[in-house]
């Protein structure tokens, strides 16, 4: 089966990596045959606890596998929440908690950055 994205042009193609998302979908597979449907389970996994040790792990062995296993728990977050209360509602840059870089500053948007970016294909 083969996926495709919409993709806007104004967006460079290297602002996405599909090794990670080809990585995500192929633990997303293995997962099912290992642990059955993830949307089935009688015993749901928490995503939040789950997310927190593979960042956990990440720290501690550099391991870039338990990214991938934390963004395929945020997905399956998303799919079944633990939080009964959860919903997905777009918020405005006011509202971000903004991107914290390794300097330590905060960003919330390109502010002072100049667009060197160029489209590449």
């Amino acid at each position: 089966m083969k996926i495709s994205f919409d993709w806007s042009e104004s967006v460079p193609l290297d602002h996405a990596d599909m090794e990670f998302i080809q990585y995500m979908l192929n633990r997303r597979m293995q997962g099912f045959h290992k642990y059955g449907h993830a949307m089935k389970q009688q015993d749901p996994v928490n995503g939040p606890k789950n997310i927190r040790k593979r960042l956990q792990k990440y720290r501690e062995t550099r391991n870039t596998e338990f990214l991938i296993d934390a963004a395929n728990y945020a997905w399956i977050e998303f799919q079944r929440p633990t939080y009964s209360n959860a919903f997905f509602e777009a918020t405005p840059t006011e509202q971000s908690p903004g991107s914290v870089r390794v300097s330590g500053k905060v960003r919330k948007g390109k502010d002072e950055l100049a667009d060197r970016y160029t489209r590449t294909r």
